[in-house]
């Protein structure tokens, strides 16, 4: 159950992420559970790969945030090895739906890194670049941003230390992620995820904003991808 930052995937066929694109998340808005969706699962079926927010609700029960209409209730919950609220990676099978929740049995889950917003820009850190991967799991949603990153690598990998800070300007909904590979060796060149709360953004009021993402990107030009985001 480790932390995916640490374990880039081969990304050999990957597209990267050159321009601005919108994500597939629901603005960002933090969420309760929800039981009854038509979200097309079926009893018996598995779901693989998504990306979720393991959290407790009021009476301390574990539950998977999947999307803003879909939440389930896994009944193996010593699967769960992370104590606190965090974005994983989640497979599982859907059991039963009863009393107004769905449960399913968990195949495998695994933390994301996750970490908190830095309110104030520090240039000096890092300065390895990356490329934000364009595809669904780069997201935000229910509050945070989740971002499938690639890279270069070691063969024995180092830790690679990613942040998101806001940048100082007019746009207070801009914010820049930096690396620090750690010196690292450039061998190859894979995909990992992380993902940071958006706490301490300026509240939007409840309409729908533009949260920008800057990056460094490999090539060596600073580019962007825009989400919507509200809070």
């Amino acid at each position: 159950m480790g932390e995916l930052v640490a374990e880039p995937e081969d990304n050999s066929n990957n597209t990267e992420n050159t321009e601005n694109g919108d994500n597939n998340g629901n603005n960002g808005e933090k969420g309760e559970p929800v039981a009854d969706a038509d979200v097309g699962v079926n009893m018996g079926e598995q779901v693989n790969d998504a990306i979720v927010t393991a959290k407790k609700d009021s009476q301390g029960a574990w539950y998977l945030y999947v999307t803003p209409t879909y939440s389930v209730y896994p009944i193996n919950t010593d699967m769960i090895t992370f104590s606190g609220e965090t974005r994983a990676t989640a497979q599982f099978v859907v059991t039963d739906v009863r009393e107004g929740r769905t449960y399913v049995k968990l195949v495998a889950v695994d933390a994301i890194e996750t970490k908190a917003l830095n309110l104030t820009d520090d240039p000096s850190f890092g300065g390895d670049r990356l490329d934000v991967v364009d595809d669904w799991r780069t997201m935000v949603e229910d509050g945070y941003l989740s971002v499938r990153f690639s890279t270069y690598w070691g063969k024995n990998a180092k830790y690679h230390d990613l942040r998101l800070f806001r940048l100082a300007g007019d746009d207070p909904y801009a914010v820049i992620i930096r690396q620090d590979s750690g010196g690292d060796a450039v061998n190859y060149k894979g995909d990992a995820l992380v993902a940071f709360t958006l706490d301490g953004l300026p509240s939007t009021g409840g309409e729908s904003v533009t949260l920008t993402l800057y990056y460094d990107s490999l090539d060596g030009g600073r580019k962007t991808k825009e989400f919507a985001f509200k809070n």
